[in-house]
């Protein structure tokens, strides 16, 4: 530091060096270069400013740092897209390369790729610039300081070092304007590709809208029938609910004759039990006169015999035997006649009394399934209030859906209006 800055004797005349014309590729920036009379001894002594700015960068980088973040709005830039640090190792590389004096490929890329990087995140080029005269007004007092005893040399510098920031400035505006005019260039197209688009979109809408209305206008059609065929079906339900209800009544009334029927075959049932059981007593009975009869005829055969022994005595007495026996006899047979007619009476109430059993059983399995066809019948009654209720709720809902129907057709006409108002504006 103390070399760079060290006086030097005083001279009497500014002196500008001669040297040869800087000659590069590109024509136009030859012409530039030549216009502003950039040569090649500016490039040499801007590599002389190079150990100055390495000494002075820190600071210098600080400095610049410090006023940026002073201002909001590239402090937002700076935060969404980078970092101090990088942005001070960015500044130094950039500056480093601007006292370089080499005109090489990596000192246009490097330009390049900071007019683009500017575009891109926002930061218009009068920052940019500004900061070049941030860097001019930090650096040239130590440029002074250091060639004031050299007149001839220090305005040299100060001439090279304005020419590389204001061709680098040119250069990075350059590329800055391009990369807009790029943008430019590619927003036009897309937004003439986007008209292209809309117009063809406007023109699909109008043909799917007038479409869509056509189909709605169908849909509304179907939609009202189909709710005035609910209405019908919910007619026919009721009638058909209200059929149930009555069979369930008959059934009801089947039941409970069925119920009566079964209570009198029970009793008959009874009856005829105890008619049998009379019949059972009226058999003991036949017994017993069967057994008075052949007792009456033992005695009769006995008086016979006694009156027999008696002779003519006993005459009259054989003749009252005889019928006595005969009486017994007639007896036995009535008896035997009886027991016939009473086993043949049981037989056949055995065989009413079976009969009755099947009619009791037959009638009480037809109560059981006249009970199952009256739960099938509530049933079908309590499915059948269900799709009443279902009926109601969907002709509710195809009311509101007719209604939704017939806004869509309407908002589908606003539409159908407004892209033919598009399509006709955009064929102006």
């Amino acid at each position: 530091m103390a070399v760079l800055f060290s006086r030097k004797p005083k001279t009497e005349s500014v002196i500008v060096p001669t040297s040869n014309v800087i000659v590069l590729q590109d024509k136009k920036l030859n012409e530039r270069l030549h216009y502003m009379q950039f040569q090649e001894h500016h490039l040499n002594e801007l590599k002389e400013v190079l150990p100055v700015y390495e000494q002075l960068s820190d600071s210098l980088l600080e400095t610049v740092l410090d006023h940026l973040y002073k201002h909001p709005s590239l402090v937002e830039i700076a935060v969404n897209h980078s970092s101090r640090e990088r942005l001070k190792n960015v500044f130094h590389d950039y500056f480093r390369s601007l006292f370089s004096g080499e005109l090489d490929e990596e000192y246009f890329s490097m330009r390049e790729r900071m007019g683009k990087t500017h575009n891109r995140n926002g930061v218009t080029i009068d920052w940019f610039i500004s900061t070049y005269t941030t860097i001019q007004h930090l650096l040239i007092p130590k440029i002074v300081e250091l060639y004031q005893n050299d007149p001839s040399k220090l305005a040299s510098v100060l001439v090279a070092i304005d020419h590389g920031i204001h061709l680098d400035a040119s250069i990075v505006s350059e590329y800055y304007i391009q990369s807009r005019m790029d943008e430019l260039e590619k927003l036009h197209q897309e937004n003439q590709d986007l008209q292209v688009e809309m117009f063809n979109m406007n023109t699909e809408l109008g043909s799917s809208l007038s479409q869509t209305e056509k189909s709605l206008n169908e849909t509304a059609t179907k939609a009202e029938r189909i709710r005035a065929e609910s209405e019908n079906t919910e007619k026919s339900s009721k009638n058909l609910l209200q059929l149930s209800k009555t069979n369930k009544d008959q059934t009801d009334n089947m039941i409970e004759s069925f119920g009566i029927i079964t209570e009198q075959i029970k009793t008959l049932l009874n009856e005829i039990q105890g008619v049998k059981a009379i019949a059972e007593q009226i058999t003991p009975l036949s017994n017993s006169i069967q057994q008075i009869a052949e007792q009456t005829n033992l005695l009769a055969l006995n008086a016979s015999i006694e009156a027999a022994r008696a002779g003519n005595e006993g005459r009259g007495f054989a003749v009252v035997a005889s019928e006595v026996r005969k009486l017994a006899e007639d007896s036995k047979e009535l008896s035997h006649s009886i027991h016939q007619l009473v086993n043949e009476s049981n037989k056949q109430i055995g065989v009413v009394s079976n009969r009755v059993r099947n009619m009791t059983n037959l009638t009480e399995n037809s109560r059981n399934e006249i009970g199952n066809v009256q739960n099938g019948i509530m049933t079908v009654q309590m499915e059948m209030e269900n799709y009443m209720g279902m009926f109601k709720r969907n002709q509710s809902e195809l009311h509101h859906i007719v209604e939704a129907i017939r806004q869509i057709n309407h908002t589908t006409d606003e539409l159908v209006h407004f892209a033919s108002t598009i399509i006709q504006k955009m064929n102006k």
